[in-house]
C-alpha cells in the first residue's frame, strides 16, 4: 500500500493547491479540506487559521486577532446568568431564553474561539455547520457563549454572536442562542434568534472552537 505522506510540506502544497485553483472558493475549499484531512488525519489550528482565512471565513475585525481565548468554568445557570448581567453596563436577558432554555453546567476547560463569518458566503446554517465540521471544529454551546459574554464584553457591541452549538425550541420553533446589542441605548443582551434566519445578515457572527 501506497504510504501517506506525513510533512508538513505536504499539507502545504495541497493549501497553496486548493488556493489558486479555482473560481468557485466553497469547492476549493471544502476539496483542500477533505484531501488534507486524508493525507494528516486533522488539521494543525495554524493550518486550521490559514485554510479559513484564505477562504473568507475567519473574521479577524475583534481586537485584530484569529482566536480568542475562553476559560469556561463550572457555573451553575444561575451563576452564569448573574455573571453575564453583572459583566459591564447595561445587560439583561430575555425571559423566555432563561425560562425555557434547558442548560447543563460545563466542565472546567480552555478553549481558543474563532469567529465566522457566512454571509460573504451567502450560506445557510446546516451548510456552515458541515462545512465547519469538516475542519474538525464545533460551534459553541449555549453554557459556553454565556461565558464567552462575560469574558469579552465588548465584542458583541461590534457584531451578534451566535453559538449553533445548542439546539433551543422556543415557542414551536427552532432558536439559538445570541449576545446581542441594542442600537438605541448600547445595552447589551442574552437572547435567541430563529435558525433559519441564520447566516443571512451580515450583523451577525458565529463562534467556533476546535472539537
Amino acid at each position: 500500500m501506497e504510504q501517506m505522506p506525513h510533512h508538513r510540506e505536504g499539507i502545504q502544497e495541497q493549501l497553496d493547491k486548493a488556493y489558486e485553483e479555482g473560481h468557485d472558493d466553497n469547492k476549493a475549499f471544502d476539496e483542500a479540506a477533505t484531501k488534507i484531512r486524508e493525507i494528516k488525519g486533522e488539521l494543525s489550528q495554524k493550518e486550521m487559521i490559514s485554510l479559513l482565512k484564505e477562504n473568507g471565513y475567519l473574521d479577524t475585525s475583534f481586537e485584530g486577532k484569529e482566536v480568542h481565548q475562553l476559560v469556561v468554568l463550572p457555573l451553575t445557570k444561575e451563576e452564569a446568568l448573574d455573571g453575564y448581567r453583572n459583566s459591564g453596563g447595561e445587560t439583561s436577558v430575555w425571559d423566555e431564553l432563561e425560562e425555557d432554555a434547558p442548560y447543563t453546567t460545563p466542565e472546567a476547560k480552555t478553549l481558543d474561539v474563532m469567529i465566522m463569518d457566512f454571509f460573504k458566503k451567502g450560506i445557510r446554517r446546516d451548510e456552515a455547520l458541515a462545512k465547519m465540521d469538516t475542519l474538525g471544529i464545533r460551534p459553541l454551546t449555549y453554557e459556553e457563549l454565556i461565558q464567552y459574554g462575560i469574558a469579552h464584553p465588548n465584542q458583541q457591541k461590534q457584531k451578534a454572536l451566535v453559538g449553533l452549538g445548542s439546539k433551543h425550541i422556543i415557542s414551536g420553533e427552532q432558536c439559538a442562542p445570541y449576545l446581542g446589542m441594542n442600537g438605541s441605548d448600547g445595552s447589551r443582551f442574552l437572547a435567541t434568534r430563529p435558525s433559519f434566519l441564520l447566516g443571512l445578515d451580515d450583523k451577525v457572527r458565529f463562534l467556533f472552537t476546535r472539537k
